[in-house]
């Protein structure tokens, strides 16, 4: 496989049998981007995966008649748009990207950062303007979707332009997200995203500084498909295993909903600083009560569509797990890994 990395200044390689660029900026001065446009890349009849970051664009900051503000990229490197299945994007070229998925029938895998490291910029960011007038998009090629955010999950607005209707793996990066702080009309739009992809079965919830449960059970109710979660977890513990096993009341309701994520057989749970049990020193700990009932509902569900079959558990205190009571659900099939980061 051929490989093509530009670094500052651009001294362009014989491209026609590159199958993947990449982009890095390091080193780079901020004054001095690349200049005009760079056509090089465009008949590489084996290109397949770019990933791009702020050295093959410029960010435009336009004043708008109505006095807002629009914030888009001048794209200065052109690529086979049609042949591409991976692009990977991050910061200040996602912009410039979405206005070229239309382009992309054949792609499989898209992973877009959508936070800009200036406060203002970050800010401008999760409002509609920055995403300027990308094209809708229907894209039934692709199967796995990435989004990095730099601080808080918002609403990523350019999800309305995208239509993946076989999108079957989800990623969702950030520092915390929380539902009930966003505008009704964007957590119902979120939702209602979430809900249409009926395919699928991967979710990947990775964010550094917590999850409201609300929001959990928001996300989960919304993707009952999923059979596969990798989920970062630094607090509300209990509040998770008691939504996997008898559900969660949200919005006012009297009546849970029965277990979240029913069709869940895989659990990847990365506990961090978080201590697995009770511990009187620390703040957030899990509850065994609540994990063993967890283990209990699941891992021996009479539905073999909602039994779970592996667990698996990075976290730095695992020297203290007790592992007895996983002991008898593993001598019944379930698989449980343990790992101390």
């Amino acid at each position: 496989m051929a490989h093509v990395t530009m670094e500052g200044d651009l001294e362009l390689p014989e491209p026609g049998n590159a199958s993947e660029i990449m982009t890095n900026s390091q080193g780079v001065e901020e004054d001095m981007p690349l200049q005009g446009l760079v056509v090089a890349f465009r008949d590489t009849p084996s290109l397949t995966q770019i990933r791009l970051n702020e050295a093959c664009s410029q960010i435009v900051i336009e004043l708008l008649a109505d006095g807002d503000i629009r914030l888009s990229a001048a794209v200065l490197i052109d690529f086979p748009w049609t042949q591409l299945t991976h692009i990977t994007v991050t910061k200040r070229t996602a912009p410039f990207v979405l206005n070229h998925l239309s382009l992309c029938p054949h792609i499989h895998h898209l992973s877009l950062a959508t936070g800009l490291e200036d406060e203002e910029l970050a800010l401008l960011a999760a409002t509609p303007h920055y995403w300027g007038h990308a094209p809708s998009a229907c894209l039934p090629s692709i199967s796995s979707l990435t989004i990095n955010c730099e601080r808080d999950m918002a609403y990523p607005y350019f999800l309305k332009r995208l239509e993946t209707p076989n999108l079957s793996s989800v990623q969702l990066h950030g520092e915390e997200i929380n539902f009930p702080d966003m505008a009704p009309s964007l957590r119902e739009a979120f939702s209602s995203k979430l809900r249409s992809w009926k395919h699928l079965t991967q979710l990947f919830l990775h964010f550094r500084l917590g999850q409201d449960p609300d929001s959990l059970a928001s996300i989960f109710e919304a993707t009952p498909s999923v059979t596969t979660l990798d989920i970062m977890l630094f607090a509300c513990h209990d509040e998770f295993f008691e939504m996997l096993t008898s559900g969660w009341e949200t919005d006012g309701d009297s009546e849970s909903t029965g277990p979240l994520l029913p069709r869940l057989r895989v659990l990847k749970l990365d506990l961090k600083e978080t201590e697995p049990f009770d511990r009187e020193d620390v703040t957030e700990r899990i509850l065994r009560d609540s994990f063993d009932a967890f283990l209990e509902a699941r891992a021996r569900c009479p539905d073999p569509d909602g039994r779970l079959r592996k667990l698996v558990v990075t976290a730095r205190y695992l020297g203290n797990l007790d592992c007895g009571d996983i002991e008898q659900y593993v001598k019944e099939g379930l698989v449980f890994e343990s790992y101390i980061p």
